[in-house]
Formats: C-alpha cells, structure tokens, sequence
C-alpha cells in the first residue's frame, strides 16, 4: 500500500479527500455538512480522473441505475420524498466508488479509499472504547437521556450506537484478518473495538461481525497452510468475547437494550417497518414505490419536512422500492462480486468476502443501502466496487 500510495500521489490525494468528506458525518465531535458536499467532491474528482484513460463500463451496476431511473417514471412518488434528488445523489456517488466506470486511476483511488475507511473506522473504534470509561459520548440521537456508565446508549466518537456498532464491526473482522494473515499482535488493537462493539449494543452489528469473522476463518483455510496461526487466533478472540459476556457493565447496558423492545424478538425493533415494506412490495411487486420513498397511506413514519425515511432493512428497501426486478438485478452484481473473489483466493479476498458477508447480515436490521448521503452507503459500494475491480485488472 505504501509504494501505491508513493506512486500515484495526485489520486492519493484525492482519495483522502474524497474519504474525510464522504465519512465526517460519521464523527461525532464534527459538525454535518450538508451531503451535496460529498457529491460535488466526487464529481470533480471524477471529472479529472474519467478522462485520463478511456474508461471501460461494468454494465449491469449501469443497468441497475437506468432501471431505477424507468421505475421513478412509472411510479411517481410523492415530491415530499424528493426521490428524484436523492436518486442523481445516489448515481453521483455510485459513479465514483462502485465499479461502473473502469479505468486504472478510477480502481486505485477505490483501492486507497477503502484502505483509509478502514484505518479511519479501526481509530475511531479504538478511541470510543475508552471515551467510555472518560464519559465522552457523542449520542446524537438520544441527547438528552442522562449518560450512564453502561452500555445501549453509547456511541463514543461516532453520531450513533448503531454506527460504532458497524464501524467496529468492520474494525474487528478487518484486524482478524490482520491477526490470522500477517501478526498475531494484532488481535491487541483488537479487544477495544470488541469492546465497542459490546458498548454500541447494536445486535445487528454483533451478529453481522459473528458471520463475518467465521466466514474469514473458513475463508483462511482456503489460502493458508499453517492452521495454527487460525486456532490461535479462534481461542484468543472467543476469551476476549467469553469476558466481554460476563463484564456487567456491558451485559447490563446489552440486556437493556433488548429490554427496551418491549420483549420483541431479536429483530422486532424494525418489524412494524419491514411490515410496510412487504406491504408497499406488495401493492407494487414489479417496479417497487419508487427510489428512496415509502407509501404515506400506509402510516409508516417519515420527516415531513425534509422528506427522510428509515427503511428498517436494505433487502426489504431493495425489494420495496425497486420490486422483484430491482432486487434481481441487485442480486447478480452481488454474486458477480462474490464469485470474483471467491476465485481469486488471495489474502485480499479473504478480506473482502468477509466484510460483504457482514454487510449482507447488516442489511437486514439497516437500510443504508441507497442513503447517499450516510457513510455506510459509501462504505459498502465502495467494498463491492473492490471487489468486482479485479475483474478489470491485468
């Protein structure tokens, strides 16, 4: 990475541009600038890097975004959900970080992007956990619940339990990966973003990082003889876990989290919206209600002044807002993503693989998947346009 970085300076450059301003928002302790910042960034960005080469086209992500566009057409939303803005935000930023457009500038910046998101999530990961003990929290959302030293209501540096949650979920399958492939002393830096992880009481966030951290083991077993690096690896983080569940600080603040759900079932905190979505899917099976936007005669919630919504999971915003054909179209650049990698069978891939196996567990408590504007959204287009780059590589 260094010599990469060496080497292409002007898109280095670039790249940390494009990340401290698609990620901000992230951060708690920084004001929000408004989204378009990050659109303008890319386009420009885009501009100078698109006609530096002839650039090739990964058709079925150009597909996708026509279709999406059609349907918006055939659909009409209301214009209180302002679909038709969020939509040229959302190809905005899919033209730069997915890998619709091909060309070598455009698969290095990717490459770096990713890189720095992932250094950027393992820091602010790292440091939240000990604001926890310091009682620095920059819960946005529940600003005015009194901070207690337990866990639910914790989010560290970030804006939101839910995102330390991922971002350390992220930050933990990522030095894994680090531990099983390269030193195992990296499973130090490790334990506090298990630990904020814990704190973030986000379950989806947990069992996400789970599936994913098994997938990297298994995926370990395909690219490494030394099968003792893994069981070493294994033990040590299932001690790690085995005292995070008898810590009471974090247990007490997990199980009231839980609590709060009104004795709902692991993802019931999001059932009443999935229930709209199935609904809105079903009153529009083909085509979906439109991009970004949900059916108001339905009575799910929604800003009535901005028009912003909360799918409650990315599957079911996929199939509500964009129907059966959406969903499909979605699906094959996912496997087209996975079966790249899977047959590369690198220490990349194993990497890879498992951060798109703990997005897909993720997308089914949150629907983050076409908010352009949220650093996850650029997170995960910008994991799968690393993906399916190697496709394009000599």
């Amino acid at each position: 990475m260094r010599e990469l970085i060496k080497n292409n300076p002007i898109i280095s450059a670039f790249s940390l541009i494009l990340t401290l301003i698609a990620m901000h928002t992230a951060i708690g302790a920084i004001g929000n600038l408004p989204s378009y910042y990050t659109v303008i960034t890319g386009i420009g960005i885009l501009c100078i890097l698109f006609f530096s080469e002839f650039p090739k086209l990964y058709t079925p992500i150009l597909l996708f975004l026509v279709y999406i566009g059609f349907a918006l057409l055939l659909s009409d939303p209301s214009p209180i959900f302002n679909a038709w803005a969020r939509f040229f935000a959302f190809v905005a930023i899919i033209t730069i970080v997915s890998p619709m457009i091909q060309n070598e500038n455009l698969r290095i910046l990717r490459r770096l992007c990713l890189y720095e998101v992932i250094t950027l999530c393992i820091i602010l990961s790292f440091i939240s956990f000990f604001c926890f003990f310091l009682g620095i929290n920059y819960m946005t959302y529940e600003a005015n619940a009194e901070f207690t030293d337990k866990g639910g209501l914790f989010s560290g540096m970030t804006n939101h339990s839910i995102m330390l949650g991922i971002i350390s979920g992220i930050s933990v399958c990522v030095l894994l990966y680090k531990s099983i492939t390269s030193k195992w002393i990296w499973i130090v830096p490790m334990i506090p973003c298990l630990g904020s992880l814990a704190l973030s009481a986000s379950r989806g966030a947990l069992i996400a990082t789970i599936i994913a951290s098994i997938v990297i083991m298994l995926m370990s077993r395909r690219c490494m003889r030394n099968m003792g690096r893994i069981w070493f690896v294994a033990i040590a983080v299932l001690c790690i876990s085995a005292y995070a569940v008898t810590n009471t600080n974090i247990m007490d603040g997990f199980i009231s989290k839980v609590s709060e759900r009104d004795e709902m079932s692991l993802f019931d905190a999001r059932e009443h919206k999935i229930k709209y979505r199935i609904e809105e899917f079903k009153s529009s099976p083909i085509i979906g209600v439109g991009f970004s936007t949900v059916d108001p005669t339905l009575g799910d919630a929604y800003n009535s002044k901005n028009g912003t919504i909360e799918p409650g999971s990315s599957w079911f915003a996929i199939l509500s807002m964009t129907g059966i054909v959406g969903l499909l179209l979605c699906l094959g650049i996912f496997f087209q993503a996975i079966l790249t990698q899977w047959r590369e069978r690198t220490y990349n891939s194993i990497l890879l693989l498992g951060l798109f196996a703990f997005f897909a567990v993720s997308f089914a408590s949150e629907g983050y998947i076409f908010a352009a504007g949220s650093p996850l959204c650029f997170i995960f287009w910008l994991l799968l346009g690393n993906c399916i780059d190697r496709r394009y590589e000599e």
